[in-house]
C-alpha cells in the first residue's frame, strides 16, 4: 500500500481527510452515468453505473457492496491514457479479463491486470452496447448504417450493411436489431452474413405507452430473452424465434452487480442475473450490505418503508432520496434550496439519526462498512456509514465509470483509466 502522501488519481495528491461536507460534490452534468440514474429514480432506484456482470469483488449476497477493507485509500496498479474523451456511448465494462471503453473515436480492449491495450478499433458516428461482444451501430449519410461486431477477447472485426439501423446487440453468432423497415420500426435478427431470421413490429407488439420513461433506445439480451425500449414502447421477445412473450413492459438496464428490471406501470423494479434468474424481488435501494433483513425496505408513493414481520417500524422522509443501506445504516440525502444537499445516517432497525453532514454528493458504491462517493471535485471519498466519518479522500477528477475487478476497481477519468485496489 503506498502512502496517502504518494497516491495520486487524476494527478493529484492523495488530500487528507475533511470534513464530509467540503468533500462531497453533485455528479451533476459530468457524471455520464447519471443518465441510467435519472432513468432508474423513475422508479425510485440510485444505481451505480451500467456494464456487464464480470466475476469480481462483490460481497456474496449484497448489492453493489465489495468485499473489500477500504479504510485505508487503494493502490495504484496501472494508469493508461484512453486519448480525448469525447462523451462515452458504451460505459466501461469489464468482460473476463478484458476492460472495453469506447470514446467518441474508437472503441478500446485493455488487458484487467496489467492495462496494456489488447486492440483498439476506429468507430464512426455510433451507438454501441456490450452482451458477449461488442456491437456497434454506425451510421452514415441518409439512411445507411452498418453493424460492427467486434470480439472481446481478440478484438476480430466483422461488419454487416443493414441500412436505418439504430440499436443492436450480439445474440450467440447473430445479431439482433432495431431499424426502419418499410416506414415500420422493427426488431430483427440476422445472421452474420445478413439472413433474416425473424423480425417483429414494434408498433404491433410493444406496449405503448409503456409508461417506463426512457430516452433512447436500450436493447438487452438475458439467457433467451431480448427486451427492447424505444420511443416510450417497450417490449420482449424469445430471442430464438422473436415470438412476443407474455411479461409486463419492461426495460432492463445492465449495472455492475446484476440488471434491473424496471415494469410498468407501477411494476415491481426486480434484479436479475446475465441469465435472466431473479436474484431479488422488489429491489429498493444500491448499495445494499443486507437486502435478506428482517428490516426490509418497501418503497411506496412518496418514501421508503422499513418494515418487519410485515408492520412499518418507521419511514424516511418524503423529501429524502435513499443512497444506501450500509452496516445498518439507512444514508439518504435532500436537496436544499441552495444548492447544497443535507446527508444523513439512520439507524435501520429504529429509524434514530446517527448523523447528519450539509455539502452535495454524487454517485457512490461500498466496501465493508464504508461509502465511497465521487463527485465533481474528487476522485473517491470514504465515508463510515453509522458515523459519518470521513476516513480518506484522493484525487480531484470525478469518476466518469467504474468497472468491479477481482480486488477492487478500474475507474474512467475521462482521458485516463485507472485501476485501483484494496485488500480483500
Amino acid at each position: 500500500m503506498v502512502a496517502d502522501d504518494e497516491f495520486e488519481v487524476g494527478s493529484t495528491a492523495a488530500q487528507p481527510a475533511t470534513d464530509p461536507r467540503r468533500r462531497r460534490a453533485r455528479a451533476g452534468g459530468a457524471v455520464p452515468w447519471l443518465v441510467t440514474a435519472l432513468v432508474l429514480a423513475l422508479a425510485g432506484v440510485a444505481l451505480a453505473p451500467p456494464r456487464g456482470l464480470p466475476t469480481n469483488a462483490h460481497q456474496p449476497g449484497a448489492v453493489g457492496v465489495l468485499a473489500l477493507d477500504a479504510s485505508q485509500p487503494p493502490e495504484e496498479v496501472w494508469r493508461v491514457s484512453v486519448g480525448g474523451w469525447q462523451g462515452s456511448m458504451t460505459p466501461l465494462t469489464i468482460v473476463d479479463e478484458v476492460a472495453v471503453i469506447t470514446t467518441g473515436e474508437e472503441a478500446i480492449g485493455l488487458s484487467v491486470h496489467s492495462g496494456e491495450t489488447l486492440w483498439s478499433v476506429p468507430l464512426g458516428a455510433a451507438t454501441c452496447t456490450v452482451h458477449e461482444a461488442l456491437t456497434c451501430v454506425e451510421r452514415a449519410s441518409g439512411t445507411s448504417s452498418s453493424i460492427l461486431r467486434i470480439d472481446v477477447a481478440t478484438g476480430e472485426e466483422h461488419r454487416l450493411d443493414l441500412p436505418r439501423t439504430i440499436a443492436a446487440i450480439d445474440a450467440g453468432s447473430d445479431m439482433v436489431a432495431l431499424a426502419q423497415l418499410d416506414g415500420e420500426w422493427m426488431l430483427q435478427r440476422v445472421t452474420s452474413g445478413g439472413e433474416l431470421r425473424w423480425a417483429v413490429s414494434m408498433k404491433d407488439l410493444a406496449v405503448a405507452p409503456s409508461g417506463i420513461q426512457i430516452g433512447g433506445t436500450v436493447l438487452t439480451a438475458l439467457g433467451n430473452k431480448i427486451y427492447a425500449t424505444f420511443q416510450g414502447t417497450a417490449l420482449v421477445v424469445e430471442a430464438r424465434s422473436g415470438a412476443p412473450l407474455d411479461e409486463p413492459a419492461s426495460a432492463v438496464i445492465p449495472t455492475a452487480y446484476g440488471y434491473v428490471r424496471l415494469s410498468a406501470p407501477d411494476g415491481p423494479t426486480t434484479l436479475l442475473d446475465r441469465d435472466g434468474t431473479v436474484l431479488q424481488e422488489n429491489f429498493v435501494v444500491a448499495p445494499d450490505d443486507d437486502p435478506a433483513s428482517p428490516d426490509v425496505l418497501v418503497r411506496n408513493d412518496t418514501s421508503i418503508a422499513i418494515e418487519r414481520g410485515g408492520e412499518v417500524v418507521w419511514q424516511t422522509d418524503p423529501n429524502d432520496w435513499v443512497m444506501a443501506r450500509v452496516d445498518g445504516a439507512l444514508v439518504t440525502a435532500r436537496e436544499g434550496s441552495g444548492g447544497d444537499t443535507t446527508v444523513s445516517g439512520y439507524d435501520v432497525a429504529t429509524g434514530n439519526q446517527l448523523w447528519s453532514s450539509t455539502g452535495s454528493v454524487g454517485a457512490r458504491l461500498a466496501a465493508g462498512s464504508v461509502v465511497l462517493f465521487s463527485g465533481a471535485g474528487e476522485t473517491l471519498t470514504a465515508v463510515e456509514a453509522r458515523t459519518g466519518e470521513t476516513l480518506w479522500s484522493i484525487g480531484t477528477q470525478p469518476i466518469l465509470d467504474y468497472g468491479a475487478t477481482a480486488d477492487g476497481i478500474i475507474v474512467h477519468l475521462g482521458s485516463e483509466l485507472v485501476r485501483l485496489s484494496w485488500p480483500r
